[in-house]
């Protein structure tokens, strides 16, 4: 059964949506079609000049270890895709560390003339492959040039599920061999692949995440497994959160289906309403203890100061397996935090349209909730990047915490957060260091991982890459260099953060300046 709340948007934005305005006549907030550009060119004295890496002041309780490898330069297959590499999702093998998966645009090699590619590492990163595993979806609507968005997970039994965009749908399938393959994929009587979207006909950005199915209600957990997870037998599910734009404003829906070799979704419902003038950046969160799911969105509430949105940034929850969603009593979820945001226009740092929003959240160990967001200053103009805590509020609802700023006054935005057994907070997000504009030259990025040990009141700051964009703006709108999103995990046990990101491969000596899949590993043990 399909269930549908809403989350009220309100009359000004009603107003503001249904108005011709230049605003809205002139922007897609769609995230789909993505960036299909190869954009790359030899590499200059100025690509070695700023390029470096692992830099920066680390103040926290601990030092952490940190490895940045790039994933085209250090691998062992014969033959390699040749981009755009950009947008990456990482999935870590709970039953054997080492074992990491990583996906990225390679449009070369498209459902349309192969299997896709997914990259693939047996030794913790250090070293990777890439197979063409990511097998066609039998019959499969508007799959030529895709698979586009993808995210990926691991099971806690060792499957590899992917969630895959198509032109027209999202189909989501598993593999039990993350080196050979094939995905498995639910097929209807007549042999077509079934979409993750069944009746909702205009997707846009699947985020997908394998949790334990729910405790059931007065379940007491005795404690954990080796593995981490609550001692008695459950089974786990497959949650794929999308945006779905057959709806004015979009709808934000979630697909549910058992983990298995071959999902079978048989639960869709709505999570929340969004807006116009930005994409939702549709994300979700779990609490791997007791399996409860977190969804968190954006919804523009109207037009702020220099082309910037003013963005309700919402979360809501279910737990019973993604049959209903409320949070503190509304069916809509809460308002975690109110700021402006410049996005998706202009540009970050001239190149890469924000069609991914700049929101998301983690589950901490005790079941506390992190949501980070940009927060744009006024008096700077800088978009900023902000944390709130959530905590139990005694009532079966959330409390939410004080704001507190990740970033100082710079432009920064794609931010990841994840947190560690023992209670430290990481983020990923990028930094526009200069768009290059005054001096005619490349924009300059740095991806950082900052690290708090105190509930996110203060943080220190890693550098994990700064280099020039291989490419300047090209007067498309829609430009993404470094497309929409990243991502960063931790496993249930454990202090070490797993991540992905596009970089610069001539930051680690390619001849060539050009956007590669970056994997990184920060271990904060106290």
């Amino acid at each position: 059964m399909n269930v549908i709340q809403s989350s009220g948007v309100s009359a000004l934005v009603l107003l503001l949506l249904t108005t011709t305005t230049p605003f809205a006549a002139d922007l897609s907030t769609k995230s789909s079609p993505p960036d299909t550009k190869v954009y790359q060119r030899p590499a200059t004295p100025g690509d070695q000049g700023v390029n470096r890496g692992n830099q920066g002041r680390v103040t926290v309780g601990h030092a952490p270890q940190i490895e940045v490898i790039d994933v085209i330069l250090n691998n062992t297959s014969p033959v390699l895709g040749t981009g755009p590499s950009s947008e990456t999702s990482i999935a870590i093998n709970p039953r054997n560390h080492k074992e990491i998966a990583l996906t990225a645009f390679e449009f070369n090699l498209a459902w349309g003339t192969d299997s896709a590619t997914l990259f693939h590492s047996l030794d913790g990163g250090q070293t990777w492959t890439e197979p063409r595993i990511i097998n066609r979806p039998p019959n499969g609507l508007g799959i030529d040039g895709c698979p586009c968005d993808q995210t990926i997970d691991f099971s806690r039994s060792g499957l590899l599920t992917g969630a895959f965009l198509s032109t027209e749908a999202i189909y989501t399938s598993s593999t039990a061999d993350a080196e050979a393959g094939p995905f498995n994929w639910f097929e209807s009587p007549i042999g077509t692949a079934q979409p993750t979207n069944t009746t909702h006909p205009s997707p846009d950005q699947p985020w997908m995440l394998v949790n334990a199915a729910p405790l059931d209600p007065g379940t007491q957990v005795a404690g954990l497994d080796e593995a981490g997870w609550a001692k008695r037998k459950r089974g786990e599910n497959v949650y794929v959160a999308y945006d779905d734009f057959s709806t004015f404003p979009p709808t934000m829906r979630v697909a549910v289906a058992a983990e298995g070799a071959s999902p079978d979704f048989t639960t869709d419902t709505s999570d929340g309403v969004s807006s116009g003038f930005v994409n939702p950046g549709h994300r979700l969160a779990k609490d791997e203890k007791t399996g409860t799911v977190y969804s968190l969105f954006q919804q523009a509430t109207g037009l702020g100061p220099d082309s910037s949105v003013n963005i309700n940034y919402r979360l809501n929850r279910s737990t019973d397996g993604g049959k209903t969603w409320t949070l503190n009593g509304s069916a809509g979820g809460i308002v975690v935090a109110n700021a402006d945001s410049t996005q998706p226009q202009p540009k970050f740092c001239t190149v890469n349209a924000l069609l991914g929003g700049v929101d998301h959240g983690t589950v901490a160990s005790d079941g506390s909730v992190y949501y980070v967001y940009g927060s744009r200053d006024p008096a700077t103009a800088n978009n900023r990047l902000a944390i709130r805590h959530l905590t139990d509020d005694g009532s079966g609802g959330f409390s939410i915490g004080a704001e507190y700023f990740i970033t100082g006054q710079v432009q920064a935005a794609v931010p990841q957060v994840a947190v560690g057994e023992d209670g430290t907070v990481g983020v990923f997000y990028y930094t526009c260091d200069d768009d290059g504009v005054a001096s005619s030259s490349f924009p300059q990025y740095s991806a950082h991982f900052a690290l708090s040990d105190d509930e996110g009141v203060t943080w220190s700051d890693i550098v994990l890459q700064t280099f020039l964009s291989p490419a300047k703006d090209d007067g498309d709108p829609r430009q993404r260099v470094l497309a929409d999103y990243m991502q960063t995990k931790t496993l249930l046990k454990g202090e070490t953060f797993y991540g992905s990101f596009s970089g610069n491969a001539a930051a680690l000596g390619a001849p060539v300046s050009r956007i590669d899949p970056m994997f990184f590993r920060v271990t904060a043990s106290k």
